[in-house]
């Protein structure tokens, strides 16, 4: 089995037994297929919202809300794997940071992770991780945003019915 080939597979071991903790918690198993619906909420105007009746807010806000988590364990997922490259990259370059050629820690580290095949898959999953971490970390606060605007005109619309009712 190549050093590429064998981080990957303990990059998965990992996310396996993550996925376990996490069903251990009650979080079930959800992928992207899970929310393919979702883009008509998120690219409605505020006039578009507005016409729905208050159960449709609820359930758009409740569809928004679980598409939130989604993107929160996604971002999450990717920053456990990010950890996990990053401190094992260093454990495992420490040894061999002396037999480097450079003028500071920076280079040397970056030349005794290059060196190995197995460092340097690490960091290929290292920059991935980081680059999708990077894209998720502020999409859960804004599609909870989201649905916490559509929660209010939920409200909104339920006391104007009351007022309508008692009015």
């Amino acid at each position: 089995m190549s050093e590429d080939h064998l981080a990957v597979e303990r990059m998965k071991k990992i996310d396996e037994l993550l996925d376990s903790y996490e069903e251990n918690l009650g979080l079930t198993a959800q992928s992207e297929k899970d929310y393919e619906d979702i883009g008509q909420y998120l690219n409605m105007s505020r006039d578009q919202l507005e016409k729905f009746d208050p159960q449709d807010c609820s359930q758009i806000v409740y569809r928004l809300s679980s598409f939130a988590l989604f993107l929160n364990r996604s971002y999450n997922r990717e920053m456990a794997r990010y950890n996990w490259s990053e401190s094992l990259m260093k454990e495992l370059t420490a040894p061999r940071l002396d037999q480097q050629s450079g003028y500071g820690f920076i280079e040397k580290y970056n030349k005794a992770v290059v060196d190995d095949e197995y460092t340097r898959k690490l960091n290929e999953i290292n920059r991935y991780a980081k680059q999708r971490s990077d894209r998720l970390s502020f999409l859960s606060n804004s599609v909870k945003n989201l649905a916490d605007s559509l929660k209010n005109i939920q409200r909104a619309k339920e006391l104007a019915q009351m007022g309508e009712k008692h009015g």
